[in-house]
């Protein structure tokens, strides 16, 4: 564990911040004379402040405490985005945040106190079990904070033919969350996409696949695109605590600026042609475009579900229909598409 609490004036006291540097000596008396403890199970803790492991703060006797039960590779991705986020965010940054909820099994790893909503960071390390994912998100909805989980890189499993493609465990299913950064990459891929991260605390560095969609069920994933930078590098959407890889925000606006021509541009042309219905329709005949015989039926479908069509008789082949391009309303007949594709 990195926090321990002043069981005197029950101060908070995180060993990773800076300004105890300088003051180890000083936690080493407090440790000396039983007065730090763990916020969990109220037992003394003692300092660990050597030079090879990041420095931690361990239970003094063996006890049914959750955080005796911690792997190193779970505190050392914690540290390292514990550290990241204080980089991000001045100061509402709590580490080992207890949620005081039976719903979470061990501390939050990582809160911040948002702008809007409150930020959680849930670090995974391993397959759960359902009635734990479960008892998660329920416990997250019950305190009204927006999660944010992070998976250890060492559960991910890319395929070996494809590296785009990835083996997702129940659980990574499960917690896959649909982000911001998923919406450029939907139109030239995915028609939807959600995101999994992975952080890597050996080398620190956060791997992200983004457009995630199922091409195999039920675990084979294809991914829309790979983002993959230093922590260091990672920015953050200050009001979701969502991650952000280099480019990706410019690339987002960009699809925005484009997703908005291209509405405006649809806009003017369904404008277009409810104004042409209209005129043709005070002359007794309403004409629809035609699309050409290059397009599909799909496509001229979409010219007709703009309009609500009433039966007619074709004048051609003589069969009542609603599938026709041109309509005489004063005489209710009409000329339909069967017709117009075999010439007649």
């Amino acid at each position: 564990m990195f926090k321990a609490i002043d069981r005197r004036t029950e101060q908070e006291i995180v060993i990773l911040d800076l300004h105890w540097v300088d003051r180890v000596d000083h936690l080493r008396a407090l440790d000396r004379k039983d007065i730090l403890i763990c916020q969990r199970c109220k037992q003394p803790v003692r300092v660990r402040a050597g030079k090879v492991r990041r420095w931690h703060f361990a239970h003094k006797h063996l006890q049914n405490c959750p955080y005796d039960y911690e792997s190193p590779m779970l505190l050392k991705a914690r540290a390292m985005l514990y550290q990241w986020l204080v980089s991000k965010f001045e100061g509402g940054v709590t580490l080992e945040k207890e949620p005081g909820s039976d719903y979470f099994p061990r501390s939050v790893d990582c809160w911040v106190e948002g702008e809007s909503d409150d930020i959680a960071y849930w670090i995974i390390e391993s397959r759960m079990k359902p009635e734990r994912r479960d008892s998660l998100k329920r416990g997250f909805e019950e305190i009204g904070a927006k999660a944010n989980w992070v998976f250890i890189a060492d559960m991910l499993r890319e395929d070996v033919i494809d590296p785009n493609n990835l083996h997702l465990t129940t659980t990574e299913r499960e917690f896959m969350q649909r982000s911001v950064y998923d919406q450029p990459v939907e139109r030239s891929r995915f028609r939807i996409g959600k995101s999994l991260h992975y952080l890597d605390p050996d080398s620190e560095i956060l791997t992200t696949f983004r457009g995630l969609q199922l091409i195999h069920a039920p675990q084979l994933y294809a991914a829309g695109c790979i983002e993959s930078h230093q922590m260091s590098e990672v920015l953050v959407l200050r009001n979701t605590g969502e991650f952000g890889h280099p480019g990706e925000h410019e690339r987002l606006e960009k699809y925005k600026e484009e997703e908005q021509k291209r509405i405006e541009t649809e806009r003017r042309r369904v404008t277009g042609l409810r104004e042409f219905t209209e005129g043709a329709s005070a002359r007794g005949r309403i004409s629809y475009p035609v699309p050409g015989p290059e397009k599909k039926d799909s496509e001229r479908e979409e010219y007709l579900k703009l309009f609500e069509k009433e039966e007619a008789t074709c004048e051609i082949c003589g069969k009542r229909t609603r599938d026709w391009w041109t309509v005489n309303r004063a005489t209710n007949t009409c000329k339909c598409y069967d017709c117009l594709r075999e010439e007649k």
